[in-house]
């Protein structure tokens, strides 16, 4: 999924944080280069076909071309999430070293754990970015200057976060539940991926961090909210858009969307 970020026009791009309890997101990509520090918290990411295990400390970038999706999170999950427009990258990075930054979607591991004081002072970059949104000139000046920094404290990191692959039977189960989230035999899926249901079970809980029913689950909710972003209001009856999203009954839907978001979809 290509998704549009609501960036201003004025600015070179948007820094947000990001804490729990988050809303529902499917895999996606976007125009823009992302990164994201991670300050609190744990959280497992899916960049392609590769998992990444993220603790505070963590900084990873995402490109254009890469989908990519918050698998799962502990509870006191936070970071930062800041996005650069193509614009930016082009007038900043035209040194070799930097050149990188303006590709789709290079080969490799962009993820590296940095040492405490870099993080915490690219967090209160952060921070301070946040809070210049309002004074464009300001803002970008600042962002060119996060962009600089963090890439430099990126390529400085002695430590790597090295992603792992996913078995090829967990990403066809995975691309199966996407395609049709309304599938109720789990077991039918495993068969289509090569494996058991008690083998893809372990596996895809081991290398996702989710288990196939949360997936699932997760897939579901967000076919709902898409089909209720696009129906008109007069239309927006949630029983109808729960089973057309896969959901069993009212009472299976309920249930799961307390569960992934701690209030019922009435709100």
């Amino acid at each position: 999924m290509r998704e549009k970020l609501p960036v201003p026009p004025a600015l070179d791009g948007a820094v947000w944080p990001h804490a729990m309890p988050v809303p529902l997101h499917p895999r996606h990509r976007h125009a823009e280069l992302e990164l994201n520090l991670v300050r609190r918290g744990t959280g497992r990411y899916l960049v392609g076909e590769r998992t990444y295990d993220l603790r505070p400390g963590a900084l990873i970038w995402l490109f254009p071309g890469q989908q990519h999706l918050l698998l799962d999170m502990s509870a006191d999950y936070r970071m930062w999430i800041v996005v650069f427009r193509t614009r930016l990258l082009q007038r900043l990075c035209t040194e070799a070293s930097r050149r990188v930054l303006t590709r789709t979607a290079p080969a490799g591991d962009f993820c590296r754990q940095l040492s405490d004081g870099v993080w915490r002072q690219l967090e209160r970059q952060c921070q301070d970015l946040a809070a210049r949104t309002d004074d464009p000139v300001h803002f970008n000046t600042a962002l060119a200057a996060a962009l600089l920094d963090a890439w430099a404290a990126f390529q400085a990191a002695e430590q790597p976060v090295l992603g792992a692959d996913l078995h090829p039977a967990v990403q066809k189960a995975a691309r199966l539940i996407q395609d049709l989230p309304e599938v109720a035999d789990l077991a039918a899926v495993a068969n289509q991926a090569g494996l058991s249901r008690t083998r893809l079970s372990e596996l895809f809980r081991r290398q996702t961090g989710v288990t196939l029913v949360d997936f699932r689950n997760r897939v579901r909710l967000e076919k709902f909210h898409a089909l209720a972003a696009a129906a008109p209001p007069a239309q927006r009856k949630l029983l109808p858009l729960a089973l057309e999203a896969g959901f069993g009954s009212y009472q299976q839907f309920y249930r799961v969307f307390k569960q992934r978001t701690g209030r019922g979809p009435g709100a």
